[in-house]
């Protein structure tokens, strides 16, 4: 019995040993004072419902339309008629007529339809995109029943020469070109945007229309999309 005694206690020691050593780890804790992050919101933002796209999300979704980003970023409802067709937007149930666009604080509304098609304004061509939600769209004029849509673009006065080129590839025989050049002084800032769209649009589909209930090729659906935007701001 004497000889074993100092073998058990050897081997309580060595058994207590690791946990004794994970409590002295797990307790070297480092307490850091909190962060307070705060920014002051302008009175004219005060009890306004207004819906803001971040600049990140405009860089990231550079290719896709006007109506994309608001149809899968706000709560907005988009009606579109499918790729390279009209899409129009709907604030609160109201007709598209009711949707006040503004393109740098100028109305681009159809003057007859009194309508945008929104998939015509690629992303590329706008610097900042918000919405104001039925009454708040009076904090920017008036003659938005549902909503307003406001497109700006923003010169870069601190460059003095800035270009940039973009190019996509996608299903359907589908290619985009993006071209961008600008530059000036901090006085004065020239900028040009180019853009290029052609796309087959030969999707197939399930027709049980026909009577055959047989997959098809959709045919004379083509598009191709030119647009040009010239831009001159002196400070």
């Amino acid at each position: 019995m004497k000889t074993t005694r100092p073998i058990l206690f050897i081997a309580f020691i060595i058994a207590i040993c690791p946990g004794a050593w994970g409590q002295l780890q797990t307790d070297s804790t480092y307490r850091y004072p909190e962060l307070v992050i705060s920014v002051k919101r302008p009175l004219q933002d005060k009890g306004v419902t207004k819906t803001s796209f971040d600049t990140l999300l405009l860089q990231d979704k550079l290719s896709a339309s006007i109506a994309e980003l608001i149809s899968n970023y706000s709560p907005v409802f988009i009606k579109s008629y499918g790729q390279g067709s009209l899409a129009t937007a709907s604030f609160r149930g109201t007709a598209a007529s009711h949707t006040k666009v503004e393109w740098n604080g100028i109305a681009i509304n159809s003057p007859m339809l009194g309508q945008v098609d929104f998939s015509l304004i690629p992303i590329f061509f706008a610097d900042d995109v918000s919405l104001l939600h039925g009454g708040s769209s009076l904090q920017k004029g008036s003659g938005a029943l549902g909503g307003s849509v406001h497109i700006d673009t923003r010169p870069q006065w601190s460059k003095k020469i800035y270009g940039s080129y973009v190019m996509g590839l996608s299903s359907f025989q589908t290619n985009q070109h993006f071209i961008s050049v600008g530059g000036g002084s901090k006085k004065l800032q020239v900028r040009m945007r180019y853009y290029h769209e052609q796309s087959e649009n030969n999707f197939r589909f399930f027709n049980n229309a026909n009577g055959l209930w047989n997959y098809e090729r959709q045919q004379n659906a083509e598009y191709e999309k030119n647009s040009l935007l010239g831009e001159v701001h002196l400070n």
